[in-house]
């Protein structure tokens, strides 16, 4: 037990002797703080180095194998924050290294050679080693800069985002960066002037993963409205989870050009009913009124009424649909009709894509029966265009077959 707490008490005056060190000793005049260096025959690299002074800066230079006759790329360079020094130091203490003692004569070359040097409070040690599971702490720690400078030389220099997207993204299988914040300055130079629609949306997308909801959907919507970007960002955006922000910018667009769809160019029209879908299979429940409206404006617009998916909100969309089954118009009260039909398809036992949940259909069963079907069967009966009472009475028989499933 006197053990242990000698060893706690050591490690722990290493830690503060260190935290001392890198905030008071000029870094010009000592040497590095911690420094990897990788390389050989099966690694990636041919030569790899990682430097961190006793105050944070930090230098990572690179070189491939294949890139002999390429210019050199330049050191990337980044500065740690007082606590990511704080964590390497703990790092450090945590898995021993002091007291490594890996010789490069035993590591072998299959696998590369990789070297770590440590300087800190008068005491120094060098571990050379092609596998050491024990530093993997320290060695993913390097590896975190190392991906966040490729991150960013593939940004500035090949003008592909692909790597930061990965390294910025926890869902992606990939190489993290440390410092997933500083990828965002370069990623919003990049997508000013990009032409590369793919490209662009592994940077909208790695921008979603490091800004919040709305600061995303002011970039995206800041770009679109530059004239010359509208075309080649028409399709762009940021995935799944940034959904809310997608589909306030697709209300955004809707609210702006539903009344005049007729107008429209032919991509216009497109992303207009592109939005609408977006909306529909989101289920977005703010955008329900703004469809209502679209609905209602159809005829009108000259926007075909199949396209704007009232019947995917559940029993608020199938609400909204029964009360246009009364509306003056007869051309809405056709298209209600038919949405009626696709509503009660979405009952999860008919087997098609997207449907509602068994509770969800349930709350909507109770609607059909109450509500839709009579107001069905009294158009039906009493409709003054021949051809709607002739619609209403095969959805009749539609809907009934659905809600017997």
């Amino acid at each position: 037990m006197c053990a242990i707490f000698a060893l706690f008490r050591l490690n722990a005056l290493t830690l503060s002797v260190c935290l001392m060190f890198a905030g008071v000793w000029p870094a010009a005049a000592q040497p590095p703080l911690f420094q990897l260096r990788h390389g050989g025959s099966l690694s990636a690299y041919q030569h790899l180095e990682v430097e961190i002074s006793p105050t944070g800066e930090v230098k990572v230079s690179l070189s491939k194998y294949g890139s002999e006759n390429k210019p050199a790329i330049p050191a990337y360079e980044t500065k740690l924050s007082e606590y990511e020094i704080s964590a390497l130091l703990e790092t450090i203490v945590a898995t021993g290294f002091r007291e490594a003692r890996m010789a490069e004569t035993q590591a072998g070359m299959d696998g590369g050679l990789t070297s770590i040097s440590v300087h800190c409070d008068g005491w120094s040690n060098t571990a050379s080693f092609t596998n050491a599971p024990s530093l993997d702490p320290l060695t993913s720690f390097a590896y975190r800069l190392v991906a966040q400078a490729e991150a960013v030389q593939a940004i500035e220099i090949e003008g592909n985002p692909y790597r930061a997207m990965v390294a910025a993204s926890p869902s992606d299988a990939g190489a993290k960066a440390l410092q997933p914040y500083v990828l965002k300055k370069p990623l919003l130079t990049y997508i000013k002037t990009a032409t590369n629609r793919q490209r662009l949306g592994w940077a909208f997308e790695a921008l979603a993963w490091l800004t919040t909801p709305e600061e995303y959907l002011g970039i995206e919507a800041a770009e679109r409205r530059r004239p010359e970007r509208t075309e080649v960002l028409r399709y762009v955006g940021g995935g799944e989870h940034v959904r809310d922000a997608q589909c306030l910018l697709s209300m955004s667009f809707v609210q702006t050009n539903y009344r005049g769809f007729n107008m429209l160019s032919y991509e216009d029209k497109n992303k207009l009913e592109g939005s609408l879908s977006q909306l529909g299979s989101a289920r977005y429940e703010y955008a329900l009124p703004l469809l209502t409206q679209v609905f209602s404006n159809c005829q009108k617009s000259g926007l075909h009424p199949q396209n704007i998916p009232l019947f995917e909100f559940k029993r608020d969309g199938l609400a909204v649909i029964e009360g246009f089954l009364q509306n003056g118009d007869a051309f809405l009260r056709e298209a209600a009709i038919h949405q009626c039909e696709v509503a009660a398809r979405t009952n999860p036992k008919s087997g098609l894509a997207n449907p509602c949940s068994p509770s969800d259909f349930a709350e909507m069963r109770t609607l059909f029966q109450q509500h839709v079907l009579p107001s069905l069967i009294h158009m039906k009966a009493t409709d003054p265009v021949p051809e709607i009472r002739q619609r209403a009475e095969a959805a009749i028989a539609a809907i009934e077959a659905e809600l017997k499933k």
